[in-house]
């Protein structure tokens, strides 16, 4: 399966609680967010921006194990 970012309708931030954040990513169609974790170092290049967001969470969700 690959996510593209055009289908995420919405996407929010939790902290956890080493400093990381779980990007919540909803997609089109869904009703429940993916969480995709980021480490505090990755979010810091993001500054909480939503496009940035969306893009570091597509990179993630598509990237292999």
């Amino acid at each position: 399966m690959s996510y593209k970012k055009e289908n995420i309708y919405s996407i929010g931030e939790l902290r956890t609680q080493k400093g990381g954040r779980n990007l919540t990513p909803i997609f089109r169609g869904s009703i429940f967010p993916v969480m995709v974790y980021v480490s505090p170092e990755e979010f810091k290049e993001v500054q909480g921006d939503e496009d940035k967001m969306k893009d570091l969470a597509i990179k993630k969700l598509n990237s292999p194990l």
